[in-house]
């Protein structure tokens, strides 16, 4: 129920409000072509967002800033080796949520397959079926045919960041390594980070 002041006579919608304003707001509400105007602005403004360089052909020894999801993915395996150059957050980060969504894929398929054939032996311990071993390898498939463009991205994501790449190292610190590592990885772009540039 809206609030009502009653000093002139008039309803206000709210306090503060007076009814010139409040008829306003309520005309537009209403009016046709302020609807259309603002639909204009944002499909405007969503044209606008997909025509800018992140979604043009910027050169694969050059960041994609605001690069999608495909075009991080495609950046990642045609960059396959490459530790030269930059990465932008985007270009890093849309590959992390893919890599951790695979990883857990392939973890409940290698458990969830495993599972299904288990036996529990004579000293009480649980033995994962023989299908166990084709979740395995693809699990150690996926692992080993990423570590190479895995690292390669740190790298330039670590360039982006103007620190050279073997700052991925730091990940090695027990206990923080991971940390320190994600928080440099995490870090804003440093325009001086060009000098790692090919």
């Amino acid at each position: 129920m809206p609030h009502t002041v009653r000093r002139t006579g008039d309803i206000h919608p709210c306090p503060g409000t007076s009814p010139g304003v409040a008829r306003a707001k309520e005309g537009r509400r209403n009016d046709p072509t302020a609807t259309l105007t603002r639909t204009r602005s944002i499909r405007t403004y969503l044209e606008e967002l997909m025509t800018t360089t992140a979604t043009t052909d910027v050169p694969l020894s050059q960041p994609l800033y605001g690069a999608s999801f495909g075009q991080s993915i495609r950046r990642f395996f045609t960059k396959y080796a490459t530790f030269t150059g930059r990465a932008s957050r985007s270009e890093f980060w849309w590959w992390f949520l893919v890599n951790a969504i695979v990883g857990i894929v392939i973890y409940g398929i290698t458990y969830g397959i495993g599972i299904s054939g288990a036996v529990v032996n004579d000293q009480g311990v649980l033995v994962l079926g023989p299908a166990y071993w084709i979740g395995l390898v693809l699990a150690i498939a996926w692992g080993l045919g990423t570590i190479v463009p895995w690292l390669a991205l740190c790298w330039r994501r670590l360039h982006d960041t103007n620190r050279p790449g073997p700052f991925y190292f730091l990940g090695l610190i027990p206990f923080v390594g991971g940390i320190i590592l994600l928080i440099l990885l995490a870090l804003p772009t440093d325009p001086a980070g060009a000098r790692f540039d090919a």
